[in-house]
């Protein structure tokens, strides 16, 4: 697993947000919520918990994943539905998604270095 590209991956959210809100179109609201519907989900579920689960930077990776996509998905329930102000807000610095989406960043970095550190 490439946690660069993973990263990147859930950074693009953030740009179909913002398409989908300009084009007034909509977002696969369902992709965005599930966090084992991605390609890092599934790895934390499988290859990853296998190779990693024991570090507790694996654990936090984890979590702060199910947030991330806990947050993308209201903010793509809210596109769909046509609550743009609504999506607008939620896409804030100071909201779920974007806090979501450093914290994630953080924490893919931070299970990185643990799993260099335990090799």
């Amino acid at each position: 697993m490439d946690l660069d590209h993973a990263l990147e991956a859930h950074v693009m959210w953030k740009v179909k947000f913002r398409m989908a809100m300009l084009e007034q179109g909509s977002v696969d609201a369902e992709a965005a919520g599930r966090a084992d519907g991605c390609e890092l989900g599934r790895w934390l579920l499988t290859e990853g918990r296998e190779r990693l689960g024991r570090l507790g930077a694996f654990a936090e990776c984890e979590a702060r994943h199910r947030d991330f996509h806990a947050a993308a998905g209201r903010v793509a329930r809210a596109i769909n539905s046509g609550r743009l102000e609504e999506a607008s807000r939620l896409m804030k610095p100071s909201e779920a998604f974007t806090l979501g989406s450093a914290a994630l960043g953080r924490a893919l970095a931070d299970l990185l270095r643990a799993s260099k550190a335990g090799a």
